[in-house]
């Protein structure tokens, strides 16, 4: 690994299409804040699943939307509708 970027620190060990895409993206010259940004947001979407009980094979536009409002509003699944 080029940029010395430790990748086993921010995925779960089960993400090994996330690893090998982190490891591209050493490998292609990423800069390191960049690859420690995508390993940032690439935790945080290994939480949301977590916290869902979804697998990346059930991940689809609606779960990316789902995700992105999760991201925006982090507590919103302790909030009772109305």
């Amino acid at each position: 690994m080029s940029q010395g970027v430790d990748h086993n620190r921010c995925l779960p060990k089960t993400a090994l299409a996330s690893d090998l895409f982190i490891k591209v993206l050493d490998n292609t010259g990423k800069s390191p804040n960049t690859i420690k940004a995508y390993c940032y947001h690439l935790k945080l979407l290994y939480e949301f699943m977590e916290q869902r009980g979804i697998t990346l094979n059930d991940i689809n536009i609606e779960k990316l939307a789902d995700f992105v409002g999760w991201l925006r509003y982090p507590t919103a699944a302790n909030v009772i509708d109305l």
